[in-house]
């Protein structure tokens, strides 16, 4: 059995005027556990601050208690979908980046999450290099 290398994810690096992705705060919302522990963990790698919640209503108070460049949002829910959240966030923050995220890629049907505000659509699964082309998308969008 041979060991695969793991891939480069330092070559893109995102780098903003003024700071770089070590200084970047992220929102990541996932009622799931196991992928909020996961999401935490990737976006460390990626050299960002995770702020991890898997309650909405908690990560809408950390989101208005704080300062945040980016969030990533599931949309499938309890209470509260990551839409509705989303939306929340922009009703607060005008122009906030948000990354929405989901399995259930039929509940978005006939919907562009784009033009509703979000940077960036995310479907799961996705891996550490996906996660990281979907930042710097949305950061690319929040800087035009």
């Amino acid at each position: 059995m041979t060991a695969e290398k793991e891939p480069d994810i330092s070559s893109k690096s995102v780098n903003l005027p003024g700071g770089s992705a070590s200084a970047l705060r992220v929102l990541f919302v996932d009622d799931e556990p196991l992928i909020a522990h996961l999401g935490e963990q990737f976006l460390k790698r990626l050299g960002y601050e995770p702020v991890v919640h898997t309650d909405p209503a908690k990560a809408l108070d950390a989101f208005l208690d704080g300062h945040f460049d980016l969030v990533i949002t599931d949309l499938s829910m309890p209470m509260l979908s990551g839409l509705d959240l989303g939306l929340r966030f922009l009703e607060e923050r005008p122009g906030q980046r948000i990354i929405l995220t989901t399995a259930y890629h039929s509940m978005l049907e006939g919907k562009d999450v784009r033009t509703m505000g979000f940077c960036d659509f995310l479907p799961k699964p996705y891996n550490l290099i996906a996660l990281r082309d979907s930042i710097e998308r949305a950061l690319e969008r929040g800087r035009e």
